[in-house]
């Protein structure tokens, strides 16, 4: 099983250098950034499974990185925590109104940080396998829709051609020596006649089936 990868955004290295010790402890991969602007940079080379990010920062703070990151990646299911030593109502606001998914206060436990992370990425786990499990199901409706409709075609062909080739095959049992010349010569002609009516019937048929598939 692959390392999940967090990454940290804290300006205070010290700070930063607790929280990573305690991650690679329990077996994550942490990438670090002491600011938005060199946070930004790492995401474009590997996505992290989960953000802690400091919100007070030079630079470019947390909320700005947030934006920035929401903004210019596939980050809809990459759950985003805050960190402050700023616990007011008014900053907890700011971050769950922008989309975070959690505000965790500093100093911060090594139990009140695991259990926070271990939570966020249980919920992304269990949305990414509702979404499979969707995705695999649509999959198979549309498989058997084009099964239904590749079957239906198949019959419809199949009813339409058949008189058209009893037809054919009488045509080529009659005996010809006991008609007249007029009715030699429209015999004659029926044969051709049927093979394009059949080869009209069989076309068409393809394209009707060939339009619904790819409605």
């Amino acid at each position: 099983m692959e390392k999940q990868i967090v990454l940290l955004v804290e300006d205070q290295k010290k700070m930063a250098d607790i929280v990573i010790r305690i991650l690679q402890k329990e077996g994550f991969e942490v990438m670090y950034a002491p600011n938005g602007v060199v946070a930004l940079e790492l995401t474009m080379h590997t996505k992290p499974n989960i953000v802690l990010c400091d919100i007070n920062m030079p630079e470019m703070d947390g909320y700005d990185f947030f934006k920035h990151f929401k903004a210019t990646h596939n980050s809809i299911n990459v759950p985003f925590l805050f960190l402050t030593a700023n616990s007011s109502y008014a900053d907890l606001r700011s971050g769950m109104n922008l989309g975070a998914d959690d505000y965790l206060t500093k100093p911060i436990s090594r139990k009140d940080l695991l259990e926070a992370i271990t939570v966020r990425l249980n919920k992304k786990t269990a949305l990414e396998q509702e979404i499979e499990k969707l995705t695999n199901k649509y999959a198979e409706e549309i498989a058997k829709k084009d099964s239904c409709l590749d079957e239906i075609g198949w019959n419809e062909s199949h009813l339409l051609r058949a008189p058209i080739a009893n037809l054919m095959a009488i045509i080529d049992l009659l005996d010809r020596s006991n008609l007249n010349e007029k009715n030699t010569q429209l015999v004659a002609l029926l044969k051709p006649l049927s093979q394009k009516l059949d080869d009209a019937v069989r076309e068409n048929v393809l394209k009707i089936n060939g339009v619904i598939n790819k409605e």
